[in-house]
């Protein structure tokens, strides 16, 4: 027997199903948002753990395979990057950018099963990792006597070496290879260094180097590693090779930080990120023109608070019109940028806006008496947005606003107010809140929101 449900429980159950739906669309967004913050700080362990996080609420979700496959790269696990990118085009068949990345990996793991003479010691199999450069035909005996478990006859070796002066960049190769096997990337690039204080010129040792500011994200130190080398010896074809995949895969981390700022409407950091995509970028790709694009928008809108600042500033400087003379005759001062102070008689909230009804104080040159002053003297500040709450916002505060006179309207009973007459409204663009009751002060400016 089929049971009927009625309409209000069928209500409720798709209520709660797009409840579900939404909280589950959240909680996927925040754990790849979190892993994100983490993988820009160069934190790629804690980034992959947030992302896999993630996929455990989502598992259809081919953003988040991408993006494990960017923290497994970055950790140097190329098959576990491979793998992640597969599912995430299988999920998403024109995701042209896990498509390239992909051809880039599998590209250099097919690099790495080709053994050759330098991936292996001639005398013990010791492999190392293939994409180093070594340019002579066998390893130091410093180098052998370490993979034979004889350390302190591997430094006893080494110093030698190091003293034959023949030998001596070699030497310093093979103990930064040792560092770089270890995936002590810091300690091999020191020794690559020392190779190169030895032989400037040794495109090898720069290229190694590079591998190893690579390993230890100094992508930007890499990047001028594989230029010199390429430059030094053009032969050395995997300096080519891995800088053009180095700056690829930094232009694209660069743009996807570039445009979490202009999407979060952070116009300087927009702007800073996007000028350093654009050095990475190529001037005729699609790349380099958003940045481009993007951050002219960026620049406009960082122009625009400018303007609105130049405006609060020119507001305390044109103190030449009076409340009295705007309020007797607002059509002449409309578009004025005035400073007046007053005290907060009414806030009223209202749909999407919020208005504060305050009370002229006379100040600066008026010839009025600052202690005498009516609810006639009341003028109209306008928040096209809801305010925010705060303690010192509140009835019998006392107020300095800037603002930009942009008319004037007839009051409603919502105020409590019963004259009907014409009341001056103000754009504010900025304003100062004190209280008698409270401590400190608070200031708001237009160019917050």
């Amino acid at each position: 027997m089929v049971k009927k449900i009625s309409a209000a429980a069928a209500i409720l159950i798709l209520v709660n199903l797009f409840g579900m739906v939404t909280v589950f669309a959240q909680s996927d967004q925040l754990l790849s948002d979190s892993g994100l913050v983490y993988y820009y700080k160069n934190q790629f362990q804690q980034a992959l753990k947030e992302f896999e996080s993630a996929l455990k609420v989502n598992p259809k979700n081919p953003e988040i395979y991408y993006n494990i496959a960017r923290a497994q790269n970055q950790l140097n696990n190329p098959k576990a990057a491979e793998e992640a990118l597969k599912k995430a085009i299988e999920l998403k068949p024109n995701y042209a950018v896990a498509k390239n990345m992909l051809k880039k990996i599998q590209a250099d793991l097919s690099k790495q099963d080709k053994s050759s003479v330098s991936t292996f010691s001639k005398k013990l199999k010791v492999q190392i990792p293939s994409e180093l450069s070594y340019p002579y035909d066998d390893f130091t005996e410093g180098f052998y006597a370490y993979y034979s478990g004889d350390m302190s006859g591997s430094r006893e070796k080494f110093d030698e070496d190091i003293k034959n002066k023949s030998k001596e960049v070699q030497a310093r190769m093979d103990q930064g290879i040792i560092y770089y096997h270890m995936r002590n990337f810091d300690e091999a690039a020191n020794y690559f260094k020392k190779a190169l204080e030895k032989d400037l010129q040794n495109a090898n040792a720069l290229f190694n180097l590079g591998l190893a500011y690579e390993q230890s994200a100094q992508p930007d130190l890499a990047i001028s590693m594989y230029e010199k080398a390429y430059s030094v010896n053009p032969a050395l074809t995997q300096a080519k090779e891995r800088l053009k995949m180095v700056k690829d895969n930094v232009l694209m981390n660069q743009m996807n930080l570039a445009d979490s700022y202009f999407n979060k409407s952070d116009w300087k950091k927009a702007v800073e990120a996007y000028e350093k995509a654009k050095t990475y970028a190529l001037k005729n790709s699609v790349e380099y023109s958003k940045a481009d694009s993007n951050m002219r928008v960026a620049k406009l809108e960082i122009e625009k608070k400018g303007e609105q600042r130049s405006q609060i500033n020119k507001g305390f400087l044109a103190r030449n019109v009076e409340f009295i003379d705007a309020d007797a005759n607002p059509g002449r001062y409309t578009g004025n940028i005035v400073t007046w102070k007053g005290r907060i008689y009414k806030i009223e909230k209202s749909g999407y806006i919020t208005d504060f009804l305050v009370v002229y104080l006379p100040s600066f040159r008026s010839d009025l008496d600052s202690t005498e002053y009516s609810k006639d003297l009341i003028f109209v500040v306008r928040f096209e947005k809801p305010f925010r709450q705060h303690e010192l916002l509140r009835e019998e505060s006392d107020i300095t606003i800037v603002g930009k006179i942009s008319g004037s309207e007839q009051l409603k009973n919502a105020f409590k107010y019963n004259n009907y007459t014409d009341k001056l409204i103000l754009e504010p663009l900025k304003m100062t809140v004190t209280n008698r009751s409270y401590s400190g002060e608070y200031v708001w400016e237009s160019t917050e929101n």
